[in-house]
């Protein structure tokens, strides 16, 4: 299904069944998540689209009928630093400007920081701690929330990397060398052998 259909199809599926009015609003929204307009862009399929180009598609679709409530399951999952920034800033913009709100379903923590206002923990399939997003780290009480907490990356700056120290002992060069690296050992075979 081209875009253009699947921009349709929703569409159609809450009874808007104008073809003006689904070239107007499907413009609209691609101005606003920053993706072409133009003909060829909408004969194109999902495939032939960068990951960052699929999720602004699937943004301005779920945004096709003004929804007050959007639910999004892991829109960044895939995507590089850079496309899931644009991503969420993205996100932010288009909540406002439609005045939606968005559940934000995502394992990622720090995304989850920079993005909600209220952060829901879900331990299997039940929600065992709600806190607002800039208390989450110091209010969190419940055993599943500090486990996740204590999984996130420290961001330490005296941590310096451990240097490698190689040590590579040639006994005589028709025989075997053997490279150290912490502990591991790698013997070369004889010259000669393949």
């Amino acid at each position: 299904m081209t875009i253009r259909e699947s921009f349709a199809l929703v569409m159609k599926a809450h009874d808007i069944k104008e073809k003006a009015t689904h070239e107007s609003r499907m413009k609209e929204l691609f101005e606003t998540v920053d993706l072409p307009c133009d003909e060829a862009f909408l004969a194109r399929y999902p495939h032939q689209l960068s990951g960052g180009q699929q999720q602004r598609v699937a943004i301005a679709i779920a945004f096709a009928h003004s929804p007050k409530l959007v639910v999004m399951d892991e829109p960044t999952t895939g995507l590089d630093a850079m496309t899931t920034r644009k991503v969420i800033d993205l996100v932010k913009h288009i909540s406002e400007q439609f005045h939606a709100s968005i559940v934000f379903v995502s394992h990622d923590l720090r995304l989850l920081f920079s993005l909600a206002d209220r952060i829901a923990v879900l331990h299997y399939g039940q929600i065992v701690e709600t806190l607002l997003a800039p208390n989450f780290i110091n209010q969190a009480t419940h055993t599943y929330t500090q486990q996740l907490i204590n999984a996130l990356p420290k961001a330490d700056e005296s941590h310096q990397p451990e240097k490698l120290t190689l040590k590579m002992q040639i006994q005589d060069p028709a025989q075997n060398t053997v490279l150290c690296v912490k502990g591991f050992q790698l013997i070369r075979s004889q010259q000669g052998d393949s």
